[in-house]
């Protein structure tokens, strides 16, 4: 399997990582970031892709606890410490950025920096993906995590529906299943968000370049950076 969020490269360069680590201070405490790359050799296919990881320390409280002899929660003590987000990415022609999580806003963050530019989430258009893939079965639309349309479970054969609700159209958390799909004479099958995720379970031997072939050929027309 592989998967990951989408994350469109709106203006920026090459990744710098001259800069790192950055400082800044909070509480009193120095907290720092860094990023680091490797790889950047073009592929047969003529993509290049930097692999990487994006890290960034915070403050987290934290509370040591136990259960009494009455049967009550108790809390020993609470500290502050440093946590560290450690994100590990892939970037693919200085177009797009592939993350662990729609919810990586700290890695959008440092990349933007990085680039000098702006990395921001995709949205995909799951309704126009379905009807460019007619071959495909593509008959359930859910929800991701942390949606608010928890009544559309299903909605069958959408590829030729013409009376959608504007929820599946317009969720942000809108999730389209897929089998079958057609592409570089294999059937894939896997699913993607309206948030920009992509998962593909099959074939499951997929590699980061075929994966990336994939997004750029397949998905990229469908996307539209998240200015919200």
């Amino acid at each position: 399997m592989k998967s990951g969020a989408i994350n469109l490269v709106v203006e920026g360069s090459q990744i710098d990582t001259e800069p790192f680590p950055l400082e800044r201070q909070k509480n009193g405490e120095t907290l720092r970031s860094a990023l680091r790359v490797r790889g950047g050799q073009e592929t047969f296919s003529g993509l290049t892709i930097r692999q990487g990881r994006t890290m960034k320390e915070d403050l987290a409280e934290i509370k040591t606890r136990h259960i009494n002899a009455d049967g009550e929660l108790e809390i020993d003590r609470e500290v502050t410490e440093k946590q560290v987000d450690d994100i590990e990415f892939f970037e693919v022609n200085t177009e797009f950025v592939i993350t662990e999580s729609t919810r990586d806003d700290a890695a959008r963050e440092l990349l933007s920096f990085a680039m000098d530019g702006s990395v921001q989430q995709a949205l995909i258009d799951v309704v126009e993906f379905a009807k460019a893939n007619p071959s495909a079965e593509m008959n359930m639309a859910g929800t991701d995590q942390g949606s608010n349309v928890d009544h559309i479970t299903a909605v069958g054969d959408i590829q030729h529906a013409t009376d959608l609700p504007d929820d599946v159209r317009d969720h942000p958390n809108i999730l389209l299943g897929f089998e079958d799909l057609e592409w570089e004479q294999r059937e894939l099958r896997g699913f993607i968000t309206k948030s920009g995720y992509l998962a593909i379970y099959e074939p499951s031997e997929m590699d980061v370049e075929e994966y990336s072939r994939f997004v750029r050929e397949a998905v990229l027309p469908f996307a539209t950076p998240d200015v919200s």
